[in-house]
């Protein structure tokens, strides 16, 4: 069983990739000015996307929506 069956939802994994590809590094950097360490700012990063995968409903592209997103979060 492949990784975008369990998601219920083809091609969601691959989507979700293209976005931590897209916003890891700069989120990296920002969250690097608001916390002590750099691992704590891999935490926050971490934390963000996952929040962002568990509460994705609908398929889109990364966008300035996104980016909105998880800056917010």
């Amino acid at each position: 069983m492949s990784e975008d069956s369990n998601t219920g939802e083809p091609g969601k994994i691959k989507a979700f990739e293209a976005i931590v590809s897209e916003y890891e590094s700069v989120l990296l950097r920002y969250a690097g000015r608001l916390v002590p360490s750099h691992d704590a700012a891999q935490d926050v990063v971490q934390e963000a996307f996952l929040r962002f995968f568990r509460s994705w409903e609908k398929k889109f592209e990364p966008s300035a929506e996104v980016s909105s997103w998880l800056y917010r979060v």
